[in-house]
């Protein structure tokens, strides 16, 4: 990640794991899940150690992005949320320029629990 106005770089850009720098959503999750555990519905789930012992701030920032749209001042950028994650899903990333400000917007849409009976889950780590 890197975001520059007017020539000067205003993010760290590197470092030892990309959780330490730049600039990303923490998707499916954020914080920590305590030794790459979630459990919901009864039903476990281990999850990538990304700060060992834990898996910390989802996966998205490790997933693939591609370019849904791009203009001028905009670009929107869109990534799948599969395996490791359970429940399937997107993330798209809006981000807008104007003369004063940078936005960026996260959608997380509800994910489909199970395709057979079109349930929505809503996930929340403990």
């Amino acid at each position: 990640a890197s975001l520059r106005p007017r020539g000067i770089e205003v993010l760290v850009t590197e470092g030892e794991r990309p959780t330490r720098w730049g600039s990303f959503p923490m998707v499916p999750w954020c914080g920590r899940l305590r030794d790459g555990h979630l459990e919901f519905e009864g039903v476990g789930y281990d999850l990538p150690l990304t700060s060992p012992p834990h898996a910390n701030h989802g996966i998205a920032h490790l997933q693939p992005w591609s370019a849904v749209s791009a203009g001028d001042a905009t670009c929107v950028i869109r990534t799948e949320l599969g395996e490791p994650w359970p429940f399937g899903g997107h993330v798209v990333q809006r981000f807008e320029l104007d003369d004063a400000h940078l936005t960026v917007t996260v959608e997380v849409p509800p994910a489909t629990a199970d395709a057979g009976d079109g349930g929505v889950a809503s996930v929340v780590p403990a």
